[in-house]
């Protein structure tokens, strides 16, 4: 048996209420039992020193969601209790319910959690409404195939290597998640959450999206190289890169990538609450002629 330090399981219903209702002391027991690298990652977190900011943020930012998204869940109890359990399911779920808090936090009054898309059979994860418009958003947390990569940060100063899913991948997985959980007949939102330690992933992400074109970012022109993949789907009407983690302090990195080819585009509305929301938006690319020689 793994011999560490563990949470005083009488003090969650205490300090993490809504935690407590799904996690009960007899789950945080049984996952105490367990070898730490076997444990679901919420009852690993409560194994760490109370002075680890780190661990400390994730859990009380789970509490918050949990708190404000305490009617969505209800609503499919079990689905929700369920996976939140599930040590393999626990991620996906969680960051499904923390990207629904994202938007119910922006104003969105309408949110719902595992609604239908609508003549398909099929569930997105999310589902905002604004002025009558229907969203439909799904959530990538999955990884892919890893390459190693050096990030240049200035004149004799680089990181890494860091290992993340090429741009190809990026692309393979748009594709695949939006064709099977977004609706042909209403704008839909793909966000991409990568884990804590993929800020390198950006630039990756962006040469998913865009090939061969370029866009402005504070009046300047930037391109990319190249060869890269492009992402044609016209079924995505944005990407949203959402980051979290923690280093002095909790950071929360969002980017929209407006898809210039999409069939039903955000509406402007929508684009503006979000940007007036703190998300970054990344002006709409524009196509620039090649030199082929």
């Amino acid at each position: 048996m793994r011999k560490s330090k563990n949470l005083d399981t009488s003090m969650v219903p205490k300090n993490y209420p809504n935690i407590a209702k799904i996690f009960t002391k007899e789950w945080f027991e049984s996952e105490f039992r367990k070898e730490k690298e076997e444990m679901h990652s919420l009852a690993r977190q409560f194994t760490y020193d109370e002075n680890d900011r780190s661990s400390l943020h994730l859990i009380e930012h789970l509490e918050d969601y949990l708190a404000t998204m305490q009617d969505e869940i209800t609503r499919n109890k079990k689905h929700f209790y369920d996976t939140l359990r599930h040590r393999d399911q626990y991620k996906s779920t969680s960051a499904e319910i923390e990207i629904a808090f994202l938007f119910k936090n922006m104003g969105f009054r309408q949110v719902e959690l595992e609604p239908p898309i609508p003549d398909s059979g099929r569930k997105a994860d999310i589902k905002i409404c604004d002025a009558g418009t229907e969203i439909f958003i799904e959530v990538s947390t999955k990884k892919g195939p890893e390459i190693n990569y050096i990030e240049d940060f200035g004149p004799g100063i680089k990181g890494g290597p860091f290992e993340f899913p090429s741009p190809k991948t990026y692309k393979d997985k748009i594709e695949r998640k939006s064709n099977r959980q977004l609706s042909k007949f209403h704008p839909g939102i793909l966000v991409l959450y990568p884990g804590p330690s993929c800020i390198p992933e950006r630039r990756n992400i962006r040469k998913a999206l865009y090939d061969g074109i370029a866009w402005r970012t504070n009046g300047e022109v930037v391109c990319l190289e190249k060869g890269e993949s492009a992402m044609d789907n016209t079924i995505i009407s944005a990407i949203l890169s959402y980051f979290h983690y923690f280093s002095d302090e909790c950071v929360i990195r969002k980017e929209l990538y407006i898809n210039p080819k999409a069939n039903i585009p955000l509406p402007n509305s929508i684009i503006t609450k979000l940007r007036d929301s703190g998300i970054e938006i990344k002006e709409e690319p524009i196509i620039l002629e090649r030199n082929y020689r």
